[in-house]
């Protein structure tokens, strides 16, 4: 589960898990309309807490299942170790949307000069040209990118197919279980990508 600011508008203190939930943060957050972090603070699963970080500018964030973590607002994003250390800081470009890999082994941000995905200790693995909509399976090893009306398939951080789409209008992308097939979800149709071939058929 990850918070998005327009929850945090709403709410006070928020609660929310690692993609296992072996850990859960409690973030505090100042009150009025400006979204900045009073406390957020980590604990196991039996409550025992394992850091907190005071006075952030941070307001969204998302918990490795290692114990680091990603925190950003819309211009900034940090790296936050296990031990709650801040090991770095990035400036951010328009910011379209971030999150987790289905799989929770890597992180993707998503800006408008590109998409970076960094894996669970803060290290890049792949810059991508700009998308939308990603998705991504095997530690981030196979990738599948949305862009306007165009998708791609990545290997090992290296394009394999680029696939025009039917439409542009693309609501959700995700690899098949057997990660042998893209399903790009439509609003009213679904289409399927061969990862081996790059083609495209209607099931």
């Amino acid at each position: 589960m990850n918070i998005i600011p327009l929850i945090c508008l709403a709410l006070a203190n928020v609660t929310m898990e690692s993609p296992d939930g072996s850990m859960y943060a409690v973030i505090e957050y100042y009150p009025g309309t400006v979204l900045w972090t009073e406390h957020f603070t980590l604990y196991t699963r039996t409550g025992d807490r394992i850091y907190r970080i005071n006075d952030h500018p941070a307001h969204t964030y998302f918990i490795c299942n290692t114990g680091n973590l990603y925190a950003m607002n819309e211009r900034d994003l940090w790296f936050f170790d296990r031990n709650g250390k801040e090991i770095w800081h990035r400036s951010l470009h328009a910011v379209n949307t971030s999150g987790f890999s289905a799989d929770n082994t890597v992180f993707f941000l998503s800006e408008k000069s590109g998409i970076r995905v960094y894996d669970n200790d803060g290290n890049v693995e792949h810059d991508l040209p700009p998308g939308r909509l990603f998705s991504s399976v095997n530690k981030g090893d196979l990738i599948a990118v949305v862009s306007s009306d165009t998708a791609y398939y990545y290997e090992h951080g290296e394009l394999v197919h680029t696939i025009p789409l039917s439409s542009p209008y693309v609501w959700q992308i995700a690899f098949s279980d057997d990660h042998t097939t893209i399903e790009i979800e439509y609003v009213d149709h679904l289409e399927i990508i061969d990862c081996a071939t790059g083609t495209r058929r209607i099931p």
